[in-house]
């Protein structure tokens, strides 16, 4: 079963390097390719973004979230929620 966890960042601490966001960005790429990641981005009018997770457990998408070279080196303040889809579906294979 696919869980979908949504990381709304909520706060950037600090501006992050352009080095920091190149991890930042290596980091989501890896995992979007691992079927970890659905989508990430920032919102238009750049007050934060958000990373949506296809995991199996809450602890999953914890550990991911944390990995996140942002979330690293306190770049970022986030929450992490659980989303139930009530219309549209996601399949594993998204």
């Amino acid at each position: 079963m696919v869980f979908v966890f949504v990381v709304e960042i909520t706060k950037y601490l600090k501006t992050p390097t352009e080095e920091l966001r190149k991890r930042h960005l290596d980091y989501l790429t890896e995992c979007e390719k691992q079927g970890k990641l659905l989508l990430a981005g920032r919102f238009h009018d750049a007050e934060g973004a958000m990373i949506i997770w296809l995991t199996s457990s809450l602890e999953e998408a914890k550990a991911l979230a944390e990995k996140d070279p942002y979330a690293r080196e306190n770049c970022i303040s986030y929450t992490l929620r659980e989303w139930h889809i009530t219309i549209g579906r996601i399949t594993q294979s998204h």
